[in-house]
């Protein structure tokens, strides 16, 4: 199970936060050479925010700030 654009899926930040603080990096999380998952990162903070699988491929990240409401 992962991120679904087609299914709907967004990414609940919560009120009032503020989506340019935003960074995203795509991530090889099963170690097989290909990335898979995109970390979100607090920028301002280099806080991991969470971790989102099925959402990247090849060499980048698909999500974009767009999916974060």
């Amino acid at each position: 199970m992962g991120f679904n654009r087609r299914q709907g899926d967004r990414i609940y930040c919560g009120k009032g936060f503020d989506l340019s603080q935003i960074r995203l990096e795509a991530v090889d999380l099963d170690g097989n050479g290909t990335t898979d998952a995109t970390l979100i990162w607090l920028s301002n903070s280099n806080q991991i925010l969470g971790t989102v699988l099925n959402s990247a491929q090849g060499i980048g990240t698909i999500l974009t700030l767009s999916d974060f409401i």
